[in-house]
């Protein structure tokens, strides 16, 4: 067995380890208070024993004063003068206050005071009975009085002195052997506390490097990788392909670039939710189509990138392997869903540029889309021509405007039972004063990614009213014209659409009721609360509201009863096939039915074949439009073929 790494003894530091140490330490402390109580009584104490000796030595001097004057008193001369007398007297008065202090501190001593007060009581009562002035007799009597009480005095003090001096040296020296001990025990203790102390800091240090080197992995795992699927970004991915194709031994590598197709919808009609899942089940997937030594990576929103060494075309089996696994349907939310992938393939050598590089994977997968998407491409050296085209092309459209650059065409809405035009649908185009006229597919993605749509579209709301509005007004056609036009998610999301079409409305002064605006099924579902109210707003302008390319999405039909809707318009993917498959005929019937009972129109779009419109009139459906009827026409154009009879236009072909 190994011994674990230092990293690990670390991190085996615990909560509750800590709390020991902590607690430890408090111990220490709290028994270093109590011994530092008992230190300074002890040295109190001794301090005692200081005064005590101090009052010792005072008693010592108390005798020997005691001895001076009992010799004095051997030579008293025989006078009668008091005064000799009362001189030695005081001095045995001082003996004995010296005693009586003493014995005050230690009442032990109180048994020796009489030793020394008595002599002296029968020495003042021997004073009293002297005549004034005595006789020499009566002064030979007093002296062997005074003399007898200054040798008791003396010899009490005496044996106190021995007694007194013995118990202090006694007492003095275990109170400073106290001391000295209560001194080492607080060392040991200080000396415990600190190490106690320090081991904690040493632990909670490493402790500390420990967590911050976790921390700092986490940093680093979550700068370097996808939240949502776990894979490394695009970051992690730039850093991989730059050492890969900076290293000396680096070969030949690919990159393959995928974009999910179709995951806008998804994630606009199931929620945010559905579309992460999804995006968890594609990352799953991917996974499945690499080698371990491929770098699988998420870039960011529904686009992928897989780094793939190897030999030169490494990477074709891989693309196609990933672009086959993403066609299998995926159950998300209940609901089955169907994402394919544009895949863009691009090779580099040792010494380029990994941003180069993966700007042409990005480049080819752009190519795959434009040719029909789920499809594979490889880099062509041309495909930069066709990115800066499109560059050019986004700067162009913010200037097409003021310049007067865009035309609005029309094309009519016919009903099924009649023939008639009922309305016409609104179209942008461009007309590019070096390209000529560009078709709405080539630049209405652009603006869209660009912003430039919501100006784009306000224009086109207020040409087109102004235009059907005139017609109206001339009589050209009855009963008058209903007109569509289109808002993108980005126009619709706009909190001024409301004031913009109230704008349109008053400007042309066409009625508000034959005005309806075309709000896709994925732009209505991507916030249903919020296009509720929207939709709420615009209809108590008097607005009509339509749905279009219903059925390409995944919402539920039961939603449509939430929201304020005139008019169902049906993929044209339901009607390319309705006349020969019975599953397209089936969805058409169950639109229209559910339409029908909403009180709503059913208009279905992209109508090319007779074949088509008997079908769809056999099954319900209102109104449609397409190139059997008409392709869409300039105002003047359109114009022209509205006065004529609406069933002479039944004929015109897909032109």
């Amino acid at each position: 067995m190994t011994a674990p790494s230092d990293l690990e003894l670390r991190r085996n530091l615990s909560a509750p380890q800590v709390a020991l140490i902590v607690a430890l330490i408090a111990l220490t402390a709290a028994l270093q208070l109590l011994i530092l109580r008992a230190y300074v009584q002890v040295d109190g104490t001794t301090q005692t024993f200081s005064d005590e000796a101090e009052a010792l030595g005072s008693l010592s001097n108390s005798q020997r004063e005691t001895l001076r004057t009992l010799n004095a008193v051997e030579a008293l001369p025989r006078t009668r003068d008091l005064a000799d007398l009362r001189l030695q007297r005081a001095v045995l008065q001082r003996h004995l206050s010296w005693m009586s202090a003493m014995a005050g501190r230690q009442p032990e001593l109180l048994e020796q005071v009489p030793a020394v007060s008595e002599p002296l009581a029968e020495f003042d009562a021997a004073l009293a009975s002297l005549s004034d002035p005595p006789s020499t007799g009566e002064v030979e009597g007093v002296v062997p009085v005074l003399r007898d009480a200054l040798q008791r005095s003396e010899v009490a003090s005496r044996v106190l002195y021995g007694q007194q001096e013995q118990r202090l040296l006694a007492s003095t020296l275990a109170a400073l052997e106290a001391r000295s001990q209560f001194q080492r025990l607080l060392l040991a203790t200080s000396v415990l506390t600190i190490g106690v102390a320090g081991c904690l800091v040493v632990s909670l240090r490493r402790r500390i490097q420990a967590d911050f080197g976790l921390a700092y992995d986490a940093l680093r795992h979550q700068a370097y990788h996808d939240a949502l699927t776990g894979l490394p970004n695009r970051p992690a991915f730039t850093e991989r392909l730059g050492r890969v194709l900076g290293s000396a031994d680096g070969g030949a590598v690919g990159v393959v670039y995928i974009d999910l197709d179709g995951f806008k919808t998804v994630n606009d009609s199931l929620g945010h939710q559905a579309g992460d899942d999804l995006l968890v089940v594609v990352a799953g997937r991917l996974e499945q189509a690499t080698r371990p030594e491929d770098f699988l990576a998420r870039l960011g929103g529904d686009e992928f990138t897989v780094l793939v060494p190897g030999r030169p075309d490494s990477a074709e089996p891989i693309a196609h392997r990933v672009a086959d696994l993403l066609r299998d349907p995926v159950t998300i939310a209940g609901q089955e869903v169907f994402v394919t992938a544009s895949v863009g393939i691009a090779y580099g050598a040792q010494g380029e540029d990994p941003e180069a590089l993966l700007r042409d994977a990005d480049a080819a997968m752009y190519e795959a889309k434009e040719r029909g998407r789920a499809t594979v491409e490889r880099f062509r050296p041309e495909l930069h021509e066709r990115a800066l085209e499109r560059l050019q092309i986004v700067s162009a459209l913010r200037t097409a405007i003021a310049r007067d650059e865009l035309r609005v065409h029309y094309q009519p809405i016919v009903e099924l039972e009649t023939a008639r035009s009922t309305g016409v649908e609104a179209l942008v185009r461009w007309a590019h004063p070096e390209r000529g006229l560009v078709p709405p597919c080539s630049f209405v993605p652009l603006a869209e990614d660009s912003g430039t749509i919501v100006a784009i579209d306000g224009w086109v709301l207020g040409h087109a009213c102004a235009d059907v509005a005139g017609w109206n007004a001339a009589a050209a056609t009855d009963p008058p014209l209903s007109l569509n036009v289109n808002m993108s998610a980005r126009s619709f999301g706009d909190r001024t659409l409301v004031e913009r079409v109230a704008t349109a409305l008053s400007d042309s002064g066409l009625p508000a009721g034959l005005l309806r605006l075309e709000i896709t099924e994925s732009a209505v579902m991507e916030d249903p609360v919020a296009a509720t109210a929207m939709l709420q707003d615009l209809s108590a302008l008097g607005v009509g509201l339509a749905i279009d390319d219903f059925g390409s999405g995944y919402s539920s039909l039961s939603q449509l009863r939430h929201f304020p809707v005139s008019q169902l318009k049906i993929d044209k993917g339901f009607v390319d096939h309705v006349d020969s498959d019975a599953r397209d005929a089936s969805v058409v019937r169950a639109i229209v039915t559910l339409a029908h009972t909403l009180g709503q129109r059913v208009v279905a779009e992209g109508i090319e074949r007779d074949t088509q419109r008997a079908r769809l009139r056999q099954l319900g459906c209102d109104d449609g439009q397409g190139y059997l009827f008409s392709k869409p026409l300039p105002a003047d154009e359109l114009l022209a073929r509205l006065r004529e009879r609406a069933p002479s236009m039944s004929g015109h072909g897909n032109g």
